[in-house]
């Protein structure tokens, strides 16, 4: 009898044995939800969830976790089989003290099925390693990383499957928001989320060491730079990204999230192409993207009569001002550039297109000799006394002289274009004047003058002169000459 019991249990191991094998589990997910037949055999480790963690430092009595069972074919709701059972009996049921079991070692034997009403239930047949128990737990079909079923288990074969992966790999932090350069190692976002942490932001980072501490979120990445070793647990925040040799992987924590499915995601990387900025021929790829902006969000019919195929980038005058080979014009405004760019990841490339745009159109002018350009005059609409202020945008070009005083006579004239005058001070014409010295820059010059007029039917306004005193003490008058200081573009 006792030789057959042998018999029978040597069987017994060896189907559990062949069961793991053929279920090829290769530790790559830590919680395998189509099949928990794969853990058969293997080492769990009982982790910590702070889902249901409360301020004394222990599980709390609302823990949904199953209870562990001395005998699963008994009742789960008996104190008697319940393997350390809360001193409390809460919520119509008894629920093991987790707390004295976090980080405990647990082999998977078997898999046991109950009929339990109208359907049948699976148990994990657990050996608690650190005292020989045999326990019971029972499974759950819907484990899964979007639902708060919590998997409890940290399995170990999935520790060594981080540990052969990651360690000594090239990490760089880029946060939670995608990083156009990640493969330049722009961490800064990444690491000044982590409290009283000072790095330089630029260097490469080894994965040194990956530890678990079972008893708070239980991921530790352990990073060097050679000059210092810093400590990321996953608990910081939900997600963390990093970049390590082409694969782009986020990491989660289990308290937000993964519910012990899976604590990162690997995706292929390619580094993205260079920004337009960083190019010999930026301005050429704008306009590429410009293209395929137009193109693919069918934007043509807002330029009407304009050709996309053959076209300049001539400025930015309050809009990136274009110009095709017909010598047709138009403007993309600085929204719009910002909306197109972002669909190309590139939203924080606005600044440099216009810094760069601005710094053609200078050069471009010292080589025409050109003195000044006014792009926008802008009237206000009238305030609560009809009181109406206005705007000069202006670049100021002559790098040979500074100026010393500059005046803009201007006049209004209503919706059907006759000229007005102020209701209270009886003139029509305004000379708006700005002191110096006034150096040359590819930057524009912005000024505005309040309450130039008091008439709520102003609707436009015409620049009629300019005067510019220089510091040397000459001077110029533009009147007749006008049209070589409006820009083309003028609005």
């Amino acid at each position: 009898m006792k030789k057959l019991l042998s018999i029978l249990l040597i069987l017994t191991l060896n189907v559990n044995l062949i069961k793991s094998q053929d279920t090829n589990y290769d530790g790559s997910v830590n919680l395998v939800e189509e099949n928990l037949d794969v853990y058969v055999g293997e080492e769990l480790i009982l982790m910590f969830d702070t889902t249901f963690y409360n301020n004394t430092g222990k599980y709390s009595l609302n823990f949904d976790g199953p209870p562990l069972l001395k005998n699963y074919k008994k009742s789960n709701t008996r104190k008697s089989n319940i393997y350390l059972p809360f001193k409390t009996y809460t919520h119509g049921e008894w629920k093991t003290d987790y707390n004295s079991l976090v980080g405990k070692h647990f082999k998977v034997l078997s898999i046991q099925e109950k009929q339990e009403r109208e359907k049948v239930e699976k148990y994990f047949e657990l050996l608690l390693k650190e005292t020989d128990e045999i326990l019971f737990v029972k499974t759950k079909k819907n484990y899964s990383l979007n639902n708060d079923v919590f998997f409890p288990f940290f399995v170990v074969k999935h520790f060594e499957y981080l540990k052969q992966t990651f360690i000594n790999k090239r990490f760089l932090g880029v946060s939670f928001d995608r990083d156009p350069h990640p493969d330049r190692g722009t961490t800064k976002h990444f690491f000044n989320k982590i409290s009283d942490l000072k790095m330089p932001w630029q260097d490469t980072w080894i994965c040194k060491d990956i530890k678990l501490d079972m008893k708070k979120n239980p991921l530790i990445w352990v990073l060097t730079n050679n000059k210092q070793d810093v400590e990321i647990r996953m608990e910081e925040h939900s997600v963390y990204k990093f970049f390590f040799e082409n694969k782009e992987i986020s990491f989660c924590s289990i308290t937000k999230g993964c519910y012990g499915k899976q604590f990162y995601q690997v995706y292929n990387y390619t580094p993205e192409a260079p920004l337009c900025h960083e190019l010999e021929n930026s301005l050429d790829c704008y306009k590429e993207k410009i293209k395929k902006w137009i193109t693919d969000f069918k934007k043509q019919n807002d330029h009407p009569n304009f050709n996309f195929n053959d076209f300049e980038i001539v400025g930015f005058f309050n809009g990136l001002a274009l110009k095709d080979n017909n010598n047709n014009k138009t403007r993309i405004w600085r929204f719009i550039l910002k909306e197109f760019l972002k669909s190309e990841y590139q939203e924080n490339e606005v600044g440099e297109l216009i810094e760069l745009v601005q710094e053609k159109s200078f050069n471009l002018a010292q080589e025409k000799n050109k003195v000044m350009e006014i792009f926008k005059l802008s009237p206000s609409y009238p305030n609560s006394a009809n009181g109406v202020s206005f705007s000069i945008d202006w670049f100021y070009y002559n790098t040979k002289k500074e100026i010393k005083y500059i005046h803009f006579t201007v006049v209004p004239y209503n919706a059907v274009g006759d000229r007005q005058y102020c209701d209270i001070r009886d003139y029509s014409t305004f000379t708006g004047s700005v002191t110096g010295p006034i150096s040359a820059g590819s930057r524009p010059k912005a000024h505005n003058w309040e309450n130039a007029w008091y008439n709520h039917t102003i609707d436009s306004l015409e620049i009629i002169k300019v005067e510019i005193e220089y510091m040397d003490g000459s001077s110029y008058t533009f009147v007749k000459e006008l049209d070589k200081i409006i820009c083309p573009y003028f609005n």
